[in-house]
C-alpha cells in the first residue's frame, strides 16, 4: 500500500516538473536574445569567449531604450562570461538560459506582451489596463475616460466597427 501511495506521489511530482518545464514564454526573451548573438557570429568566431563577449555587447548597444531585450541586456552584461563560456563550448540558448534562471530568476521573468486580437476578443471582458495599451498602440489618446465603459466606447470608436 505503502508502495503503491509513493509510486503516485513520484508520478505527480514528476508530471508537474514537466508541466512547469513546458512554459513555451518561459526564457523567451533570453532565448531570442542568446539566439540572434549566435546567429550573428560564424562558426569559428563562436568557439572564442572574448568574441562572443563582444557580440553580446555589440547586441546591446544597438538594441531600443525601452525594449525587453534592453532590459534583459541590463541583467546578462555583468555575467558575460557565464554566457559566453557556454556557448564557446556550443551549448544552445534554451540550455543556457535556464542555468542563468538558477543563479538570477529575473532573467527568465521578462516576457514580451501578448498580442490581443481584437476581432475575437470581448472588449468588456478586458482590463482597462489591456484598453488603455490598445488606445496607445493605435495612437488614440482618450481624454475624459473615467470609467472601463468610456475606454470600450473610445476603442470602438477609433478602430471602427469594421475591424471589430
Amino acid at each position: 500500500m505503502r508502495a503503491v501511495a509513493l509510486l503516485a506521489i513520484l508520478a505527480m511530482s514528476c508530471a508537474s516538473v514537466a508541466l512547469a518545464a513546458s512554459d513555451p514564454k518561459e526564457c523567451e526573451v533570453c532565448r531570442k536574445v542568446l539566439g540572434d548573438v549566435q546567429g550573428s557570429m560564424s562558426k569559428t568566431a563562436i568557439k572564442d569567449k572574448h568574441n562572443v563577449e563582444e557580440a553580446i555587447t555589440k547586441y546591446c548597444k544597438k538594441t531600443k531604450k525601452d525594449s525587453k531585450e534592453k532590459k534583459l541586456c541590463y541583467f546578462i552584461e555583468p555575467i558575460k562570461r557565464e554566457i559566453s563560456v557556454p556557448t564557446s563550448n556550443g551549448v544552445p540558448a534554451d540550455r543556457i538560459c535556464r542555468r542563468l534562471k538558477k543563479k538570477t530568476a529575473e532573467i527568465c521573468s521578462i516576457r514580451y506582451a501578448e498580442k490581443i486580437d481584437l476581432a475575437s476578443v470581448d472588449l468588456s471582458k478586458l482590463r482597462v489596463r489591456q484598453l488603455r495599451k490598445i488606445l496607445s498602440d493605435h495612437g488614440v489618446a482618450c481624454n475624459n475616460c473615467i470609467e472601463k465603459a468610456d475606454y470600450i466606447r473610445e476603442v470602438r470608436a477609433a478602430l471602427g466597427k469594421d475591424e471589430l
